[in-house]
């Protein structure tokens, strides 16, 4: 029974990373948007799209994994 405790509780702290994380590569991602807007050559502002770009797809894996990890927290609650 403790394990079952234990593996929810892991469940749990690992969704509330994966949510910080999300809220990091969404703000980082809207930094770099920003910051290629008021780039004052056409180089930088390619560069700091670029950098969009990255987040955007780190995002998108978080998210990912963010879905993942609730459907397991989800599964191991219905178990109790």
């Amino acid at each position: 029974m403790d394990l079952d405790k234990d593996k929810l509780k892991s469940l749990k702290t690992q969704m509330e990373i994966a949510v910080i994380a999300v809220g990091r590569e969404r703000k980082s991602q809207e930094f770099y948007l920003e910051a290629s807007k008021s780039a004052l050559d056409e180089k930088s502002r390619e560069m700091f799209i670029m950098l969009a770009d990255e987040e955007k797809k780190h995002l998108e894996k978080m998210e990912h994994l963010l879905e993942n990890v609730k459907a397991l927290y989800e599964e191991e609650k219905k178990k109790k």
